[in-house]
């Protein structure tokens, strides 16, 4: 008959090599990443901010005319800069609902 010659040999198959695979680093944080001079964040008593550390400091501590200055109906300085200078766009939504520097505060120090 036309076709494949059956045989009595076994198949052999290769034993599967198993690449060690090395773990990936592990991402950078970006929580304590110092913003370069020129994207520091400035406080309008004249503070000057580079890492969220320092603004959840400065939050524990901030007059609320200095606060509302920053987050108001119109704007949230401290989210905008977290999303676009620190580049932590979760913690920057989370922040647009904060009324308080408190609240913000605790928000920004869970994240650390």
């Amino acid at each position: 008959m036309f076709g494949r010659k059956k045989t009595n040999r076994k198949k052999t198959m290769a034993p599967k090599i198993k690449k060690k695979v090395k773990p990936k680093p592990k991402k950078k944080t970006k929580v304590l990443f110092n913003a370069k001079e020129e994207k520091r964040f400035w406080l309008c008593d004249g503070q000057v901010l580079k890492n969220l550390k320092d603004l959840a400091g400065a939050l524990e501590k901030m007059d609320d005319k200095v606060f509302k200055y920053h987050v108001n109906k119109k704007k949230n300085d401290f989210a905008s800069w977290i999303k676009d200078v620190i580049k932590e766009p979760k913690l920057a939504k989370e922040l647009k609902g904060a009324k308080t520097a408190e609240t913000t505060a605790n928000k920004i120090k869970s994240s650390i």
